[in-house]
Protein backbone atom coordinates (compact mmCIF):
# COMPACT_ATOMS: atom_id res chain seq x y z
CA UNK A 1 0.00 0.00 0.00
CA UNK A 2 1.75 3.21 -0.72
CA UNK A 3 0.55 6.09 2.00
CA UNK A 4 1.35 9.02 -0.64
CA UNK A 5 -1.69 10.13 -0.96
CA UNK A 6 -2.93 8.89 2.97
CA UNK A 7 -2.90 11.40 5.43
CA UNK A 8 -1.87 9.49 8.51
CA UNK A 9 -0.73 6.66 7.03
CA UNK A 10 -0.02 4.97 10.85
CA UNK A 11 -3.71 5.22 11.76
CA UNK A 12 -4.49 4.05 8.34
CA UNK A 13 -2.43 0.72 8.81
CA UNK A 14 -4.17 0.74 12.35
CA UNK A 15 -7.35 0.77 10.98
CA UNK A 16 -6.61 -2.17 8.90
CA UNK A 17 -5.58 -4.16 12.63
CA UNK A 18 -2.00 -4.37 11.28
CA UNK A 19 0.98 -4.27 14.12
CA UNK A 20 2.34 -1.20 15.28
CA UNK A 21 4.30 -0.39 12.16
CA UNK A 22 8.16 -0.26 11.52
CA UNK A 23 9.94 2.79 10.52
CA UNK A 24 12.53 3.10 8.25
CA UNK A 25 14.39 5.22 5.36
CA UNK A 26 15.73 3.68 1.88
CA UNK A 27 19.70 4.09 0.40
CA UNK A 28 17.95 7.08 -1.50
CA UNK A 29 16.63 9.20 1.55
CA UNK A 30 12.86 7.98 1.04
CA UNK A 31 10.84 7.49 4.50
CA UNK A 32 9.25 4.19 4.82
CA UNK A 33 6.33 2.13 6.67
CA UNK A 34 6.55 -2.06 7.52
CA UNK A 35 4.09 -3.57 8.76
CA UNK A 36 3.32 -7.63 8.16
CA UNK A 37 -0.16 -9.42 9.51
CA UNK A 38 -0.22 -13.17 9.80
CA UNK A 39 3.01 -13.95 8.33
CA UNK A 40 2.52 -17.73 9.80
CA UNK A 41 -0.26 -17.33 7.13
CA UNK A 42 2.45 -17.80 4.47
CA UNK A 43 3.23 -21.12 6.30
CA UNK A 44 -0.23 -22.93 5.62
CA UNK A 45 0.37 -23.59 2.04
CA UNK A 46 4.01 -25.90 2.85
CA UNK A 47 2.44 -27.30 5.85
CA UNK A 48 -0.50 -28.48 3.61
CA UNK A 49 1.37 -30.03 1.03
CA UNK A 50 4.50 -31.23 3.28
CA UNK A 51 1.36 -33.27 4.95
CA UNK A 52 -0.15 -34.71 1.65
CA UNK A 53 3.75 -35.52 0.82
CA UNK A 54 3.66 -37.11 4.02
CA UNK A 55 0.22 -39.22 3.37
CA UNK A 56 1.61 -40.30 0.37
CA UNK A 57 5.13 -41.85 1.80
CA UNK A 58 3.18 -43.39 4.26
CA UNK A 59 0.80 -44.80 2.07
CA UNK A 60 3.94 -46.42 -0.08
CA UNK A 61 5.38 -47.74 2.88
CA UNK A 62 2.53 -49.03 4.33
CA UNK A 63 2.34 -50.86 0.37
CA UNK A 64 5.54 -52.29 0.09
CA UNK A 65 6.11 -53.73 3.68
CA UNK A 66 2.44 -55.54 4.08
CA UNK A 67 2.41 -58.95 4.93
CA UNK A 68 -0.78 -61.45 3.32
CA UNK A 69 -1.09 -64.71 4.31
CA UNK A 70 -3.42 -67.00 2.36
CA UNK A 71 -4.55 -70.84 4.42
CA UNK A 72 -6.42 -73.35 2.26
CA UNK A 73 -8.03 -76.10 3.42
CA UNK A 74 -11.30 -78.27 3.94
CA UNK A 75 -13.72 -78.34 6.88
CA UNK A 76 -12.71 -79.71 9.97
CA UNK A 77 -8.91 -78.91 9.51
CA UNK A 78 -6.86 -76.20 11.68
CA UNK A 79 -4.31 -74.38 9.17
CA UNK A 80 -1.41 -72.16 10.42
CA UNK A 81 -1.99 -68.71 8.74
CA UNK A 82 1.49 -67.78 7.62
CA UNK A 83 4.79 -67.56 10.19
CA UNK A 84 2.34 -65.42 12.60
CA UNK A 85 1.88 -68.17 14.93
CA UNK A 86 -2.00 -68.00 14.70
CA UNK A 87 -4.46 -70.85 13.13
CA UNK A 88 -7.36 -70.47 11.23
CA UNK A 89 -9.75 -73.43 12.20
CA UNK A 90 -12.10 -74.15 9.40
CA UNK A 91 -15.62 -75.98 11.00
CA UNK A 92 -17.48 -76.00 7.94
CA UNK A 93 -18.81 -73.81 4.84
CA UNK A 94 -20.40 -73.77 1.52
CA UNK A 95 -20.43 -71.32 -1.20
CA UNK A 96 -23.45 -71.13 -3.61
CA UNK A 97 -24.48 -68.42 -6.38
CA UNK A 98 -27.49 -66.27 -5.28
CA UNK A 99 -30.28 -64.82 -7.67
CA UNK A 100 -28.18 -61.85 -8.47
CA UNK A 101 -25.04 -64.16 -9.26
CA UNK A 102 -23.58 -63.10 -5.98
CA UNK A 103 -21.48 -65.78 -4.07
CA UNK A 104 -23.00 -66.16 -0.54
CA UNK A 105 -21.10 -67.96 1.77
CA UNK A 106 -23.20 -70.28 4.49
CA UNK A 107 -21.81 -70.97 7.20
CA UNK A 108 -22.13 -73.64 10.34
CA UNK A 109 -20.20 -73.81 13.71
CA UNK A 110 -20.43 -76.17 16.40
CA UNK A 111 -23.18 -75.73 19.34
CA UNK A 112 -22.70 -76.09 22.78
CA UNK A 113 -24.11 -79.85 22.82
CA UNK A 114 -21.65 -80.50 19.97
CA UNK A 115 -23.99 -80.34 17.20
CA UNK A 116 -23.79 -78.91 13.81
CA UNK A 117 -25.99 -75.68 13.59
CA UNK A 118 -26.44 -73.25 11.04
CA UNK A 119 -25.49 -69.59 11.48
CA UNK A 120 -26.14 -66.99 9.80
CA UNK A 121 -25.27 -66.23 6.41
CA UNK A 122 -22.28 -64.24 4.60
CA UNK A 123 -22.03 -62.02 1.46
CA UNK A 124 -19.35 -61.01 0.13
CA UNK A 125 -19.78 -57.90 -0.09
CA UNK A 126 -20.56 -57.65 3.62
CA UNK A 127 -17.49 -57.71 5.85
CA UNK A 128 -16.00 -60.87 6.38
CA UNK A 129 -15.39 -62.12 9.76
CA UNK A 130 -13.00 -65.00 10.42
CA UNK A 131 -12.40 -66.61 13.89
CA UNK A 132 -8.38 -66.81 14.58
CA UNK A 133 -6.94 -68.69 17.54
CA UNK A 134 -3.69 -67.68 18.92
CA UNK A 135 -1.71 -70.86 18.78
CA UNK A 136 2.00 -69.75 20.24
Amino acid sequence: MRAENVADPKGALHRLRMPPPAEGETPDGRKYLFASKNRAGLWGAWVCHLGILLLIAGFALGQMTREQYAAYGVPGQTRPVGETGYALAIDDFTVSLREDMGVRLSRRERGDDGKWVEADALNLKDDLHVRVSDSR
